[in-house]
């Protein structure tokens, strides 16, 4: 596997970047996310409901050390410990705002998650009404 050495972590290299921060294999791993790869090469198959953290809360990290199998509330719980957790970032007024600028402007998807510092699944869901659906 292909790393980059940072610190205590090593950093995926190989791969696309998701927009939540994880690099997913491309080709005929296409549907795993390297971390997992990793950890399952080295432990076995996840059951189901299990994920890999990562204990580092370093999303690229593919130091075997630094991955711990759990559910996704562990992993939640990881993240609120450690001040990781996304919590909600725009007000009702900026999603308003975004939906306005969509609508009535050439704004894409993208320029908008760059302005308000989300990304574009983000603004996708918001102006598609995934989140935030009740609201104008």
């Amino acid at each position: 596997m292909q790393t980059k050495i940072e610190g205590p972590c090593k950093e995926s290299t190989v791969g696309t970047m998701t927009p939540s921060g994880y690099y997913r294999y491309n080709g005929k791993l296409r549907d795993k996310y390297v971390h997992v790869h990793v950890w399952e090469k080295l432990n076995g198959p996840l059951e189901s409901g299990e994920v890999v953290r990562h204990l580092c809360n370093n999303t690229w990290c593919v130091e075997p050390t630094h991955l711990s199998k759990g559910t996704k509330q562990d992993d939640i719980h990881d993240q609120i410990r450690s001040g990781t957790f996304n919590r909600q970032k725009l007000s009702i007024e900026q999603v308003r705002e975004i939906r306005r600028q969509y609508r009535t402007t050439a704004k894409t998807m993208q320029k908008l998650a760059n302005e308000y510092g989300v990304n574009v699944s983000a603004i996708s869901r918001i102006i598609n009404r995934v989140r935030w659906k009740n609201d104008y």
